[in-house]
């Protein structure tokens, strides 16, 4: 009786999770179709002209913070294992959800898109040879990951490109009701 209702428990666990996995995956669809139905292909031709900002910010997001971040751990005394935890999250890409709220702050939006587009690519290389690199230096010994680029770069797509794609096609095939329902969109997700 008692191995049933582990099993169960378990099975019950998986499946809560399965859900919530797959909750969190069209929240983030939704959220970057929203980002889209308020995005035209003029915003990111402005980028394509004057690539010193995209530059510039991938130098900061490659390089300073992985800097920053080691700094912060060997100055401040903090353990191996959370040194390198800090900076593993200085090595991260930010993600979508950063580009809902660069939309939401009134940020430049298609620079957002970019940035988390090719730092999400540069890290799938970046992230695991700097780490490996920086780690024994911060104390800590016991390194072992492995990141798939096709897993990576299907998730990207997945939930960044395709449906910021979708709302900007969306918008320039229906202006009038693309405007009337970015708001709601964005407040739905």
């Amino acid at each position: 009786m008692f191995c049933c209702t582990v099993s169960a428990l378990t099975l019950w666990k998986i499946i809560t999770m399965f859900e919530l996995s797959l909750l969190l995956s069209w929240a983030l669809i939704l959220m970057m179709f929203a980002m889209g139905l308020g995005l035209a292909a003029r915003d990111f031709l402005g980028l394509l002209r004057s690539p010193k900002l995209v530059l510039i910010t991938l130098f900061a997001q490659l390089f300073l913070l992985p800097v920053m971040a080691v700094g912060i751990a060997l100055v401040s005394g903090l353990t191996p294992a959370l040194s390198v935890g800090l900076l593993l999250v200085a090595l991260c890409p930010s993600g979508s959800t950063s580009n809902f709220l660069t939309k939401l702050g009134n940020g430049n939006a298609a620079l957002s898109l970019i940035l988390t587009a090719l730092i999400s690519l540069i890290t799938v290389f970046s992230l695991p040879l700097v780490l490996l690199t920086l780690a024994p230096m911060l104390g800590y010994t016991q390194v072992g990951m492995s990141l798939s680029f096709i897993a990576t770069v299907t998730d990207i797509a997945m939930h960044t490109l395709l449906p910021v794609i979708a709302g900007m096609l969306f918008r320039a095939l229906f202006i009038d009701t693309a405007r009337r329902i970015e708001s709601l969109a964005i407040m739905v997700s």
